[in-house]
C-alpha cells in the first residue's frame, strides 16, 4: 500500500504489504504524533500562563495597578508586526519559492485575500480549517485571546487569593465540561490517529476529524485549563518571592518527582480510540490537565531553586525555564519523527 517509486538502487521499494501491517503502523503513530504534539501545546500555554501571571503581578506590584490598556496594546505590538510579515510573505511569496506538481500556481492565496483580517484580529481559529489562511496559526490567535481574558483572574488572584484561586477551579471544570459535552454531542475522534479504526469508510473519518479540529482542537477553551494552572503558579511564584534563594526542600523536591512520575505516566498512556466517545473525551481531559500539571512542576522546581540551584532573579529563572522546553521540544520532535522511518524490504523499525 505505501511504496516509494523510482527506486533503482538494488534495495526493493519501501512497502508496507498489507491492509493489517498498515493499521498497526498507523496507530503506532499516535504517540509520537497526537500525544507528542498534544503534549507540546499543553506545555507551552502552561508557560504562556505562568509568565503571563508574573508579569502582571510585577507591574500591579511596583505601580499598584496594571493599566489593562497598555497591557494589551504592548502584547499586540510585540507579536504582531512579526506575525503579520510572516503571514504576507505566506500569501504573497510562498508559491515562488518551489514548483512542482502539488505547489502552488497562484501569484496570491486566494484564501488570505479574503480572511487576512481575520488573523489581524487573532480570531482565525474560529474559521473552519478550509477559510484559514495559514493553519498553523491557531495557535498564536488562541494564545492572544486566552491573554485577553487573563486580567479576569489574575486581579482576583492578587487582591483575593482565595477568590482567585476559586475562580481557577471553577473555570478549569466548565472548561473541562464543556470539552467532555462537545465532544459527545458531536460524536467526535481523538486527532488523526483513528483512522486505523475507519479505513473503512474514510470519508466519512476526514469529516469528524475536520469538525474536532474545528471544535475541540484550534479553540481557546481547550488549553484555557493549562493556561489558568500556568496563571495561578504564576501568581504563588510572585507571592512566595521564589526569586530570591530561598531553603531547599528534599522532601517537596522527592514527593513532586514521585507525583510528577506518575502523573506523566497516566497523561501518557495510549488512549484505545475504539472505545466509546465518551470514554475518549474522559481519557483526553484526565491526560490534559495531568500533563499540565507535570509542566507546572517543572516549573515550580525550576524556579523555587529545588531542581538544584536558585536562579537569582526572574531573568534567570526564565532561562532555566526555556532551556527545559527547548529540551523537552526537541526530544518530542525526535520521538515524533522517529517512528516514521519505514526502511527497506517493509519492515516497521520500533
Amino acid at each position: 500500500m505505501l511504496t516509494k517509486t523510482g527506486d533503482t538502487s538494488s534495495n526493493p521499494p519501501y512497502t508496507i504489504g498489507s491492509t493489517a501491517e498498515w493499521l498497526r503502523y498507523v496507530t503506532r503513530l499516535r504517540l509520537s504524533v497526537s500525544e507528542q504534539e498534544r503534549s507540546a501545546t499543553v506545555s507551552s500555554t502552561t508557560e504562556g500562563g505562568f509568565l503571563n501571571a508574573v508579569s502582571f503581578c510585577k507591574d500591579y506590584k511596583k505601580n499598584g495597578k496594571t493599566p489593562l490598556l497598555s497591557f494589551y496594546i504592548h502584547r499586540f505590538l510585540r507579536y504582531s508586526p512579526t506575525y503579520m510579515i510572516v503571514l504576507g510573505f505566506y500569501a504573497i511569496l510562498m508559491s515562488y519559492t518551489g514548483s512542482g506538481r502539488l505547489w502552488p500556481n497562484y501569484d496570491t492565496n486566494p484564501v488570505c485575500k479574503r480572511t487576512w483580517g481575520w488573523n489581524l484580529l487573532h480570531l482565525n481559529n474560529f474559521q473552519n480549517q478550509y477559510e484559514q489562511c495559514y493553519k498553523p496559526t491557531w495557535f498564536y490567535a488562541g494564545g492572544m485571546q486566552l491573554h485577553i481574558v487573563s486580567p479576569l483572574i489574575l486581579i482576583p488572584l492578587i487582591k483575593w487569593p482565595i477568590v482567585g484561586y476559586a475562580c481557577v477551579c471553577v473555570c478549569i471544570l466548565a472548561s473541562s465540561l464543556l470539552l467532555f459535552v462537545l465532544t459527545v454531542k458531536f460524536n467526535l475522534m481523538h486527532g488523526f490517529s483513528a483512522i486505523a479504526f475507519n479505513f473503512s469508510d474514510l470519508k466519512t473519518f476526514y469529516g469528524r476529524y475536520n469538525m474536532y479540529m474545528d471544535i475541540i482542537w484550534d479553540k481557546p477553551y481547550t488549553r484555557l485549563s493549562s493556561f489558568l494552572v500556568g496563571i495561578a503558579y504564576g501568581c504563588y511564584f510572585h507571592r512566595k518571592n521564589f526569586t530570591k534563594a530561598g531553603k531547599s526542600s528534599k522532601l517537596s523536591l522527592y514527593y513532586g518527582l514521585i507525583a510528577f512520575a506518575i502523573s506523566t505516566w497516566i497523561s501518557s498512556i495510549r488512549n484505545n480510540v475504539g472505545k466509546s466517545t465518551w470514554e475518549t473525551a474522559v481519557h483526553d481531559i484526565i491526560s490534559s490537565f495531568l500533563f499540565c500539571i507535570c509542566s507546572a512542576w517543572i516549573l515550580y522546581a525550576c524556579s523555587s531553586g529545588q531542581g538544584g540551584s536558585h536562579p537569582l532573579n526572574f531573568r534567570a529563572t526564565t532561562a532555566i525555564v526555556m532551556k527545559v522546553v527547548s529540551g523537552y521540544s526537541k526530544t518530542s520532535m525526535r520521538c515524533a519523527m522517529k517512528p516514521l522511518t519505514v526502511p527497506p524490504r517493509g519492515k516497521l523499525r520500533s
